[in-house]
């Protein structure tokens, strides 16, 4: 009887939802984008275009277009994009018209477009700001943000247990790490924000807290094990005082757990399935290599290991590109330009096509600082501005109180998005691809729309 009571429930709720999307068409549009994004990652986002325009760019400008038009006219238009600090947007986007001029001058429109999405998704602001005009669809939008952190959970589930099972990684799709394990982390930081705020959560949520952090673990991705510390020790930061104590000793031996529960089951795994050879392009590699790399991980750290090679590499390239900047302080490298860099006698981003002495295209492998070399010092200036905002309504929210615990728990699980795209962005070249720009982008542009989404 059971199957038979529930079918009705299913089949009314996917009414509902088409009747949604239908009266919402670019917000439905922004949600399937999102959702599909968390779940196929770089292989839906770049994977699927139309000459050099990926969907994303296709799906953000047919909402853009249906938001203008049901809007109705410039006045409401130009009403609903000043909730935004056009001032700074409009310094980033001069300067990256500048940039991309500059690069389709000297280089080739390939080489411009390893770089451009530095400024292409900051279009996601005024996007969000034409399409979230009142508090229900705000809503809408922060539910289909905890929905990708669900999506991301199961596709990773699946991606881990389906490679192991066929002794080949990415067996389904590709699937990068980095992205998987930011995609986890929306879910996670939901369920930790409802109850830190003393929500009644399920005992089948609570338990996807430890599971999702296994399984963001098993990405075998330090960057991802970054974003659970941080955005986690932020909503544990932002609960209510007597509540902070008691938190921070349950997520952090959550935190832990995970750690060692994941080294087991990776090494559980591959002695029954056997190793499974690692790509050696590591973007579309999520986790499931061969041996345990897992605890290689977390133990290779010495200058002489491979990850401590690799620490040194980051700073190096960090730092040479912070000592370029002066050089050119206002415009920036532009777009399209070898970076140029050497170390250890590798070759990094020369973009020669000769990528056997090193990667023919590679970022900093931080995405502010690629912002500041490529863009100046204004710009880059302009994007902290953007996140100093943000913080400030966050700060004001907080002092002003709320009007429910469910206000409370939806600006903190923001936060915890925000912080985790940041870290993310902070150790991959986030910000030039949708798959993971879009979960930095989205969460900015919605604290930055919080004020006004409060009075709507």
């Amino acid at each position: 009887m059971a199957p038979r009571e529930a079918a009705p429930g299913i089949a009314s709720t996917i009414a509902e939802l088409g009747r949604a999307a239908r009266r919402n068409p670019d917000l439905a549009l922004l949600a399937v984008l999102l959702v599909l994004t968390a779940i196929f990652s770089r292989s839906f986002s770049k994977g699927v275009s139309i000459g050099p325009i990926y969907i994303t760019e296709l799906i953000m400008l047919a909402a853009g277009a249906i938001a203008v038009v049901r809007l109705g006219g410039p006045r409401t238009v130009g009403a609903m994009l000043r909730r935004l600090p056009l001032p700074a947007l409009a310094l980033i986007w001069v300067v990256g018209a500048i940039a991309t001029v500059r690069g389709l001058q000297d280089y080739n429109f390939s080489l411009v477009s390893h770089d451009i999405g530095l400024v292409d998704y900051t279009l996601v602001l005024p996007l969000l700001a034409l399409v979230l005009v009142d508090r229900r669809r705000y809503e809408a939008m922060y539910t289909v943000l905890v929905a990708c952190g669900f999506a991301g959970i199961a596709a990773f589930a699946i991606h881990f247990a389906s490679d192991h099972a066929s002794g080949q990684v990415n067996w389904l799709w590709p699937l990068q790490g980095a992205a998987a394990g930011l995609y986890m982390s929306f879910a996670v930081a939901w369920i930790v924000a409802r109850a830190v705020n003393g929500v009644p959560t399920s005992r089948w949520l609570l338990a996807l807290v430890p599971t999702g952090l296994i399984l963001m673990s098993l990405t075998t991705q330090r960057s991802a094990w970054l974003v659970a510390l941080v955005t986690l020790g932020a909503i544990v930061a932002l609960a209510p005082r007597p509540a902070r104590a008691r938190s921070a000793l349950l997520v952090a031996g959550a935190l832990v757990a995970a750690f060692v529960l994941a080294i087991g089951i990776e090494r559980g795994v591959n002695a029954v399935f056997g190793d499974i050879q690692e790509q050696t392009n590591t973007e579309t590699t999520a986790g499931g290599s061969g041996g345990s790399q897992l605890s290689d991980e977390l133990t290779s750290v010495g200058g002489g290991s491979e990850e401590g090679q690799n620490i040194s590499w980051r700073l190096a390239y960090w730092s040479e590109l912070i000592e370029r900047t002066p050089s050119r302080p206002f415009l920036g490298a532009g777009f399209g330009e070898p970076i140029a860099f050497t170390w250890n006698d590798r070759k990094y981003d020369f973009r020669d096509g000769d990528p056997e002495t090193g990667l023919d295209v590679a970022g900093p492998h931080n995405s502010f600082i690629a912002f500041l070399y490529r863009l100046g010092i204004p710009a880059f200036l302009a994007l902290c501005a953007l996140l100093v905002l943000a913080a400030r309504n966050v700060r004001k929210a907080f002092q002003e109180g709320f009007a429910d615990v469910g206000e409370r728990v939806m600006l903190t699980t923001l936060v915890g998005m925000l912080l985790a795209g940041t870290v993310s962005a902070s150790f991959n070249e986030a910000l030039v691809g949708p798959f993971l720009g879009l979960f930095f982008w989205v969460p900015l542009a919605m604290l930055l729309l919080w004020p006004s989404a409060r009075r709507a």
